[in-house]
């Protein structure tokens, strides 16, 4: 009942940023460590973008930048409250539900931005306004029985970041250099592929590429190749320092220096995806690929294998069952196309058969 904590809350406005300074009176202890607990997470937001306070009645807010949203739960629990963003206004109210303690709430201003702190009266708990960096300090007033409500303002940011910017525009200009196949990656995948034919060292191409080789196209900064472990060590042996380097010391992927790009090399044994056993390995190049008159990649069947078992036990790797899905559409696989399939990824197949037959709607 006598002791007392102190925690910083951040505030934010009009893009200055003050340290709000608040002491926890007088509070039963199951009181005082929930509402330390519940400060201290707020105390790690963003500063210049999350302001917490408390209201006790309808307050218009103007709503000046687009997304404006509001949270506010009664006593930490429900029922939430939820009001957004209207063409000029957002009216902020509490929600319903009452707690069991008449409060005391310690009102002040701060540019344009109101804070309310409410707290039990009798003797639970209180807050004062101890002052801080950039916020005067204050005094409790406007004593009032209301509920606790805690509200999050979101102010989204109304200019878009130069970087951002720049990214977009250097992503549509590669991608349309990926997709017209000028782009560093084709050139180091041509690179490669002379290299290998020059050395008779059996590969297949797989990843990205081989997905646009298939009808679903995807940009990739990167070349995935499949080798066996033989063929990546009389690569290496031929091929480091000149025109190559290895990614990191003792990595087995390796780095085009003249044109910067990476060679992921995926080594026929090793188990697709997380890396651990399952039944569906990365087979023999020389025996799964389908050479054409420049390239040797790897066949589709192989492809949808690979990717289903990856996507099955790699959590982080979900993107590889929807380029399935894709792969399904675009081939205009039928069902039975499943049975050509390893039995270990035929049950999935036919989920993700069914879920390519689903259309977007227009």
């Amino acid at each position: 009942m006598n002791g007392w904590s102190e925690t910083k809350v951040r505030q934010a406005a009009l893009g200055q940023v003050g340290e709000l300074r608040i002491l926890v009176v007088g509070a039963r202890a199951g009181e005082q460590r929930a509402l330390q607990e519940h400060l201290e997470a707020f105390s790690t937001a963003e500063p210049a973008r999350m302001v917490r306070a408390t209201s006790s009645m309808p307050m218009p807010r103007e709503a000046r930048a687009s997304g404006l949203t509001c949270t506010r739960t009664a006593y930490f629990c429900a029922p939430k409250t939820l009001t957004w963003a209207t063409p000029s206004m957002v009216e902020i109210r509490c929600a319903s539900t009452g707690s069991a303690y008449s409060l005391i709430a310690d009102s002040g201003r701060m540019s344009e931005l109101s804070a309310m702190k409410m707290m039990p009266k009798s003797d639970g708990l209180i807050l004062r306004n101890e002052g801080g960096a950039g916020i005067s300090g204050g005094r409790l007033r406007n004593q009032v029985p209301c509920d606790y409500t805690d509200r999050i303002v979101t102010r989204l940011p109304t200019t878009l970041d130069p970087t951002i910017e720049r990214r977009l525009i250097e992503g549509a200009r590669f991608t349309e250099e990926f997709h017209m196949g000028t782009s560093k990656v084709h050139k180091a995948l041509e690179a490669l592929v002379a290299r290998l034919d020059q050395l008779d060292i059996p590969y297949a191409i797989l990843g990205a590429l081989a997905l646009n080789a298939y009808g679903h196209l995807r940009a990739t900064v990167d070349v995935d190749v499949l080798l066996t472990r033989v063929g990546l060590e009389r690569f290496r042996a031929a091929s480091l320092g000149r025109g190559y380097v290895e990614k990191f010391p003792g990595s087995r992927g390796l780095r085009d220096t003249e044109r910067n790009v990476d060679i992921d090399v995926l080594l026929a044994g090793d188990f697709p995806g997380d890396g651990r056993e399952k039944p569906v390995r990365f087979p023999d190049p020389s025996v799964c690929a389908v050479k054409g008159a420049t390239f040797a990649l790897v066949s589709l069947e192989t492809l949808i294998e690979l990717k289903i078992a990856s996507g099955m036990t790699a959590p982080h790797r979900l993107q590889d069952l929807a380029d399935v899905i894709e792969l399904i559409r675009l081939n205009a696989l039928p069902a039975e196309y499943g049975d050509r399939l390893h039995p270990y990824v035929r049950d999935r197949f036919g989920d993700l058969w069914h879920a390519a037959q689903v259309v977007d709607p227009e």
